[in-house]
């Protein structure tokens, strides 16, 4: 989780090992170990050789000479151990300009505590080398070249020993959450007071290593704000300020360093005017240097920011992008110059799937020049069309969908072509828009021709039937029984053709968009009487189960006796093999799912019924489980856009005892008279 002290502790990488490797936590008593075993190993390492070497080939040399050996020895031996050891303790540390996970995922607030812990981590770290360092130089100012008196070592001893005392609290105190900013202020002053005491302890104003202040003021400037960063500089002045008024006053001991001036520094400390240009100097040095890092710091700050600010923008940008890609329904990837995918949205891995990762995806390309290698070799743009089995395609019983796939060159600054996008668009629907006009075009050029030929054909069947009516009218006597009823025969064929021709003649025509309260029962009683004849031929019972009192709705008569005309015709197609056909009107008190204020018709049928994944697409114009050349697949589309133009709807349910059920709702007449009961056979 961001901010927690695991990730805070573990986030740096170490120097020298890979992005994203793991780091290994390593505990305080862990690196003091480390340190005391290397240390160790290599004293005996170096002395043991020497040792050898002396007995072997040095024995013959003067006292005077083995013992400067005997000090290069010493010197040699610190160097190494210091080296090895420090380099130890940074490989077994967290790296100092390391992003932490917080960088990338966290909030302001937790990265700059983030970020100020890891840099607590590595000033400690570091603070076990100066350490070490302390203790070496002490070793060697004393002991071997005797640049300090005796009776200052073991004052050193005991300051070192206090330092790394208070590397150990540190260390444990680091690991308590919100401790990291408090925690490097009482670090920074502490080590100022105990490097003070160092001074003291090694020359006073007269160390070179004074300047070492400067890290202090470096680090606060660094971590903490600009006002702090001069408040350290401030303590770091007053502090040495008085270590060089103490010395000159005779109120602290001095332990002159031979290096300074004047045999041993005593002199240099106890002069005025020295320690006065001594204090203003190194006063003058912390502030300015306060100064540089609070003025470099600041503009490091703003640029962060700014980088914050673009990189937010941009992953702002990013997510808008995919986000309308993914609305818009298109599918995107970009292609490197050797056509390996470089990215892709989820909308492309979605279609082609997650392993989408050649250029030959598709198989219709397979063996030939595939058009993203096209368009990195010409620079120009392609445009293809492919069909892939798919889940998202409206047309999922064909199981085809069908993609149209533009690939286009990104150009460079010297317009090379460098990259191909590849974008991808979902066209299923607009092919199947398109197939379903060039259908509705033909559709309108028969219903046309169909109206013509009606009209052509009403003409001779009136005056064939006329001639036959007058025939049985004026010489019935003069003709035998046969031929009177052969030309009754005649009149009703006659008749019935040109009732067939004048539906063609109104159901070319636009229909009156007049709608008048009728009773439903009429159009239906009338589309019934239509289809008897067809019925009775393939052995189907009609069931008449409408109500003896009126149903009154408004409408318009032409559009009902068409809704059921086509609902009666499709039921008696439906049963080949005889059955029953029964019409029925259904109420809220029934039980059928009809709303209260809402008439509803029932179709039934004992044909073999539709399935249930099939209930929503025989609504779609031009679609129809029928053989060919026995429908066209736009008669329920048009009883649905004729009863929502009226208020209503067409529902499909399973008939009781087998069959399917087509459910016509219109709304009820506000001054209709509410039915005492209404009949329901579905049980």
């Amino acid at each position: 989780m961001p901010g927690s002290i695991p990730e805070c502790q573990e986030a740096g990488a170490r120097p020298g090992s890979t992005p994203g490797s793991p780091v290994r936590s390593v505990s305080p008593l862990y690196r003091i170990v480390l340190s005391l075993v290397v240390a160790s190993g290599l004293i005996l390492l170096i002395f043991g050789a020497y040792e050898a070497v002396e007995r072997l080939w040095l024995g013959h040399l003067e006292h005077e000479t083995l013992r400067l050996i005997h000090r290069m020895r010493g010197i040699v031996t610190a160097l190494v151990v210091g080296v090895t050891v420090g380099w130890a303790v940074i490989r077994t540390s967290p790296a100092l300009l390391t992003a932490t996970a917080l960088e990338e995922n966290g909030s302001p607030e937790a990265v700059r505590e983030g970020r100020i812990r890891l840099y607590a981590h590595w000033f400690i770290a570091m603070r076990w080398i100066a350490v070490l360092v302390a203790a070496i130089l002490a070793f060697l100012g004393v002991r071997v070249f005797e640049l300090l008196p005796g009776e200052a070592w073991w004052p050193l001893v005991a300051t070192v020993g206090v330092l790394a005392g208070c590397n150990v609290f540190y260390t444990v105190r680091i690991r308590y959450p919100g401790q990291a900013r408090s925690l490097v202020v009482i670090q920074v002053y502490g080590d100022l007071a105990i490097f003070t005491v160092l001074l003291v302890l090694s020359g006073g104003v007269g160390n070179p290593l004074a300047t070492f202040m400067l890290f202090q003021v470096i680090i606060g400037g660094i971590l903490l704000s600009q006002v702090e960063c001069y408040r350290i500089a401030a303590a770091g002045a007053i502090m040495y300020a008085g270590l060089a008024i103490g010395t000159w006053s005779g109120v602290l001991p001095h332990y002159p360093l031979r290096l300074a001036p004047n045999s041993g520094g005593v002199q240099a400390a106890m002069d005025l005017p020295y320690v006065s240009a001594a204090i203003g100097l190194h006063t003058a040095v912390l502030f300015l240097a306060a100064y540089f890092v609070n003025t470099l710091s600041e503009r490091l700050r703003r640029n962060e920011r700014r980088l914050s600010a673009l990189a937010d923008r941009a992953v702002a940008d990013r997510l808008l992008l995919e986000q309308a890609l993914q609305t818009t329904c298109t599918g995107l990837r970009v292609l490197s110059p050797e056509l390996v995918p470089i990215w892709a949205n989820d909308r492309w891995k979605g279609w082609f799937g997650e392993s989408a990762t050649e250029c030959w995806i598709f198989p219709e390309f397979r063996g030939k020049i595939c058009p993203a290698e096209k368009c990195l070799d010409k620079g120009e743009l392609d445009f293809h069309e492919i069909e892939r089995p798919g889940p998202d395609s409206p047309a999922e019983a064909a199981g085809k969908q069908v993609f149209q796939i533009t690939s286009a060159p990104i150009h460079d600054g010297r317009g090379r072509v460098t990259q191909v996008v590849q974008l991808a668009h979902d066209i299923t629907e607009q092919k199947e828009a398109h197939v379903r006009m060039l259908r509705a075009g033909q559709m309108a050029a028969v219903g046309e021709l169909a109206g013509q030929v009606a009209h052509e054909v009403n003409n001779p069947i009136a005056i064939i039937s006329a001639k036959a009516n007058l025939l049985l009218k004026n010489h019935r006597g003069e003709l035998s029984d046969k031929v009177s009823g052969e030309l009754s025969k005649i009149v009703d064929c006659s008749d019935r053709v040109a009732r067939i021709a004048q539906g063609l003649l109104s159901y070319s025509r636009p229909s009156p968009t007049t709608r008048t309260e009728i009773d439903l029962r009429l159009p239906i009683r009338k589309s019934i009487s239509m289809i008897e004849h067809r019925a009775r031929n393939r052995n189907i019972a009609i069931a008449d189960r409408l109500p003896d009192e009126p149903v009154p709705v408004t409408a318009n008569t032409a559009e009902m006796e068409q809704v059921f005309l086509n609902l009666l015709i499709n039921a008696v197609q439906a049963m080949s093999d005889g059955g029953r056909l029964t019409v029925s009107l259904q109420g809220a008190a029934g039980g059928n799912g009809v709303e209260d204020g809402v008439l509803a018709v029932a179709v039934d049928d004992t044909g073999p019924g539709i399935p249930a994944g099939m209930r929503e697409r025989v609504f779609e114009p031009f679609y129809t489980t029928k053989q060919e050349q026995h429908g066209t697949g736009l008669g329920l589309s048009i009883c649905q856009g004729l009863l929502r133009s009226h208020g209503g709807g067409i529902q499909i349910l399973d008939a009781p005892g087998g069959g399917a059920r087509f459910l016509v709702c219109l709304p009820r007449p506000a001054s209709a008279p509410e039915q005492a009961a209404v009949r329901s056979v579905a049980s």
